[in-house]
């Protein structure tokens, strides 16, 4: 490996080798191995304990009563682009999911009350085949303000009742002993009537909630799901998820059956508002015949009347013609003054008229029956939407004017009327002239009788009307079919299990590797090359791997370890540090204690050693002093002596490594009071000159840069300055702060040597080998 650019280099934080990102997050395999198996846990506990549910759903097809009016709609609107079915299916959609329709089914079913009963994993719902049913005051549950939870526990013989009601502001509490489930209990809210369905096991919890009305309402709308089967179709499709089956089927098919009964009472309607006219009608007239039959008897009774002589026979059967025609006026009269009697009054503006009412004028009957279909049409609406909808305006804009034509229509039959009775009374006045000499009694007598035949003539026409639309009604069947009542999914859509647990490996994946990520980014210490050449711009002369051994001496004579070979890489790469023959002097620095600052220097200098060259490591750190520990050789004298001594001779102070003839070592002597001081002499120079002289290369073990400045006023005797990082042990900080001192060139040549590199680790080292990875163990020794 070739020392890299010793030319200052600009720090890269950017750059990110995946290879080694992916070779980081492998080496860790141990966090993935716990994260993953726990979320799986958790998945499959989740699984084990929620519920599956199911889609529950029914379908419905709309069709039209009137064909030939459907067609033409469609023919009409088709040359415009636009659908009449689907409009009606979007309007009966709406139907199906107003709030009214929900709000009915949520009555029919008793879905205010909730029953669950408590199971290992939680309380399950019970739907119909419940412990017991509770009933309420109807006052308190059409006005309930929130829920109300009622928990009973068996005890023994007796059933323990806790409830709670939970108001917006405020819960209150109650509790109460009950003796059996068949129980009225007085609570502050009212009287809550229990009855026991089935027996409820010893230490069994049984739970009941009553919700509010418009909450459930609420929450069912936002539940249920209505939509078109397939587009351009007109079936519409109901459905529900849901965990208890049984219960969604019976809402699925309650709000079906709720929307037929809907839609078969607006085809009713009209029969309806026919009958109640016809059973007015019928009472009226039923009272004025019964007055006129009354007045004919005591005409006959005072009168002596037995039969009408047979000389006036003939003159009255020529005026049963007038008489006939009379009746049908009088008939369509009546109908006509009604219709306009209804069309005027503001309270039944909007009521349907029945057009069946006997009366001839064609024009009038068409009319009526359009202004039926236009209330119709606006009833549907009212029943989906709001009053302000523009749609709806428009509508009773068409209705008010289809209302000022009846009146008009009206207006023009009653004149007809007047005009067709007049000719008739024309008429009748001449035959009545023709019969002047008939005696009074007799005349008179015909009178009365023919106001009975006009009564009942017009009593007999209404029960034949009230027949007919009895028929109609009872003949009325709902435009709509039902497809498919509620049937069940046959797989649970959710939860789905291989999404779960796919979900749950994926989680433990992402969350060992955001924790893995969020280490590395609040991690202050050194971790890896990568992020030493991402901190600093001075160059990397090498990188030694963790050692645990008790020998501190790793280069030996012969030795070719992977720790030798390492140090052997660092004597190379300082060949493009010190290029110069006349440089020999190298400090060997670090930011604090522990990073192996004497370690590096002691192996440094043997492997120069191994080269034949003369080496001498000085212990220039004053302070705290290590170098006899490594080489276990203890002097009283050293470097402080011959700074302090100007008549001490080096050749006394230098003294045999004992571990190769070729080192030698200078130690730094007894601790001095003034180190910072005593660095400044003259005679440091002094001492290095002779050094020069003597040695080719000179090591020098000073103090932390990072605790002291002594190593700065070494450096104006240092030809380079190697400084020792030490992985998971020197602080990021302290790398920065080299960068700076590279910039301000405050140290001559300053090159890094990582130390402490577990390669086993991950973190990319693997890759850059070394040509270690089995070269040089004792394995491959032959």
């Amino acid at each position: 490996m070739e020392l890299q650019n010793s030319t200052p280099r600009t720090p890269n934080n950017d750059e990110i080798d995946l290879i080694e990102l992916l070779g980081k997050y492998i080496s860790k395999w141990k966090y993935f191995a716990v994260a993953i198996p726990m979320c799986l846990l958790v998945a499959f506990v989740y699984l084990k304990f929620t519920p599956p549910k199911y889609t529950v759903s029914g379908s419905i097809l709309l069709r039209s009563d009137d064909k030939s009016k459907l067609s033409s709609q469609l023919s009409m609107l088709s040359d415009m682009g636009l659908s009449v079915g689907q409009k009606q299916a979007d309007d009966e959609i709406e139907v199906v999911r107003s709030k009214r329709i929900i709000g009915q089914m949520v009555e029919t079913l008793g879905l205010q009350t909730q029953y669950f009963l408590k199971t290992n994993g939680g309380y399950k719902e019970q739907y119909k085949k419940t412990p017991a049913s509770l009933t309420i005051l109807p006052s308190l549950k059409d006005n309930l303000q929130g829920n109300i939870e009622i928990i009973i526990k068996k005890s023994g013989s007796e059933y323990q009742m806790e409830a709670e009601y939970k108001k917006p502001d405020n819960t209150e509490t109650f509790s109460c002993t009950l003796s059996s489930l068949n129980a009225n209990v007085q609570t502050p809210w009212g009287v809550f009537a229990f009855k026991a369905n089935s027996n409820l096991a010893e230490g069994c919890k049984f739970k009941i909630v009553v919700s509010p009305y418009l909450s459930m309402v609420e929450t069912y709308a936002q539940d249920i799901n209505v939509e078109l089967a397939k587009k351009e179709s007109n079936v519409i499709k109901v459905s529900l998820v849901c965990a208890n089956t049984q219960k969604g089927c019976d809402i699925i098919n309650t709000i079906i059956a709720l929307y037929n009964i809907d839609v078969l009472n607006d085809k009713n309607l009209t029969a309806s508002k026919t009958a109640e006219f016809v059973d007015d009608r019928l009472r009226l007239i039923s009272g004025e015949l019964s007055s006129v039959e009354q007045d004919v008897e005591s005409y006959q009774k005072s009168h002596n009347i037995a039969d009408i002589p047979s000389q006036t026979k003939l003159v009255l059967e020529s005026s049963t013609d007038y008489q006939k025609q009379m009746t049908a006026i009088e008939i369509q009269r009546s109908s006509v003054e009604w219709v306009e009697q209804q069309v005027k009054k503001p309270q039944t503006q909007y009521d349907i008229i029945p057009a069946n009412l006997g009366i001839e004028d064609k024009a009038l009957t068409e009319v009526i029956v359009k202004y039926d279909e236009l209330l119709n049409e606006r009833s549907r609406m009212l029943a989906s939407t709001n009053e302000h909808n523009p749609t709806l305006l428009q509508l009773e804009s068409q209705i008010k004017s289809m209302r000022n034509n009846i009146i008009v229509s009206i207006a023009n039959v009653k004149q007809g009327l007047a005009i067709a009775k007049a000719n008739l009374d024309g008429k009748n006045n001449t035959l009545n002239s023709k019969i002047k000499n008939v005696p009074t009694i007799e005349r008179e007598f015909t009178e009365i009788k023919r106001q009975q035949e006009i009564k009942q003539n017009l009593y007999l026409f209404l029960l034949q009307k009230r027949e007919e639309n009895a028929l109609s009604l009872a003949a009325a069947v709902t435009s709509t079919k039902i497809v498919d009542p509620a049937y069940i999914s046959p797989n649970p859509v959710s939860p789905k299990r291989m999404m779960v647990m796919g979900i749950a490996l994926l989680l433990g994946i992402f969350l060992t590797i955001a924790y893995l990520y969020v280490h590395d980014l609040i991690y202050n210490k050194v971790n890896n090359r990568k992020e030493l050449e991402q901190l600093t711009s001075a160059p990397i002369l090498g990188e030694v791997g963790l050692f645990k051994g008790k020998d501190r001496i790793v280069v030996k004579e012969g030795s070719n370890t992977p720790l030798s070979e390492m140090f052997r890489m660092i004597r190379t790469n300082l060949n493009f540090l010190l290029p110069l023959k006349q440089d020999k002097t190298i400090l060997v620095t670090s930011s604090i204690a522990g990073e192996g600052k004497t370690f590096v220097a002691m192996n440094l200098a043997l492997s120069l050693a191994l080269l034949k060259k003369k080496v001498v490591v000085v212990g220039l750190d004053i302070r705290k002093p290590r170098l006899a520990d490594y080489l276990h050789v203890r002097s009283s004298q050293g470097v402080t002596s011959f700074l302090t001594d100007e008549g001490l001779p080096l050749s006394k102070l230098i003294v045999p490594s004992q571990i190769h003839p070729m080192l030698d070592v200078l130690q730094s002597g007894p601790v001095p009071p003034n180190p910072a001081e005593l660095l400044q002499s003259p005679r440091l120079e002094e001492l290095f000159t002779q050094l020069n002289e003597l040695y080719d290369y000179i090591i020098v073990d000073t103090s932390p840069i990072g605790l002291v400045a002594d190593t700065f006023s070494l450096n104006r005797i240092a030809n380079a300055v190697i400084f020792i990082a030490r992985q998971d042990v020197t602080p990021k900080e302290y790398i920065k702060h080299i960068h700076e001192i590279v910039q301000a060139e405050r140290l001559t040549n300053l090159a890094i040597v990582l130390n402490g590199v577990d390669f086993n680790a991950g973190y990319g080292y693997r890759y850059k080998g070394y040509g270690y990875g089995g070269y040089g163990d004792k394995k491959n020794k032959k």
